[in-house]
């Protein structure tokens, strides 16, 4: 019973030292990293897809698992900047012009931790001539 006891303990022992290395960044190497998973999360984001109007401002966060991780510090990226730019650091989105783009988040300590969203910036004016533009709505109901 005492050597069940032991064996017992080990075990514990090494999940602790497991756990305890895998927030370490320092150890990137490390299975842990494997487990690991983050997703964008943020109003409106629904099957990795949003939409937000032109000029507004979106802010997104993560879902990190497992919850414990602290040394994620995401790096915030889109893929078309004159459709919508992404703070960096804190993935505030500004929508700039219609269209569609992919915004990606990766851990900066190991950038195969990544996730990423559609974004679909709507609205805006569309420009019929030099002195005319036309509100896309208005556009939409002009084309049916």
């Amino acid at each position: 019973m005492k050597t069940f006891r032991n064996y017992i303990v080990l075990a514990l022992a090494a999940i602790a030292s497991l756990t305890m290395t895998a927030c370490d960044p320092d150890h990137y190497d490390n299975a842990a990293w494997h487990m690991w998973k983050i997703t964008v999360e943020g109003e409106g984001v629904a099957y990795k897809e949003v939409t937000i109007p032109v000029g507004a401002t979106l802010q997104l966060g993560l879902q990190i698992v497992p919850s414990f991780v602290n040394v994620v510090d995401p790096v915030w990226t889109s893929e078309d900047e004159t459709e919508a730019t992404i703070d960096k650091k804190t993935g505030l989105v500004t929508a700039l012009k219609t269209g569609v783009t992919t915004i990606n988040v990766y851990s900066e300590y190991n950038p195969e931790i990544y996730d990423h969203i559609t974004l679909r910036v709507s609205g805006g004016s569309i420009t019929i001539d030099e002195d005319d533009a036309v509100d896309q709505s208005e556009a939409e109901a002009r084309r049916r």
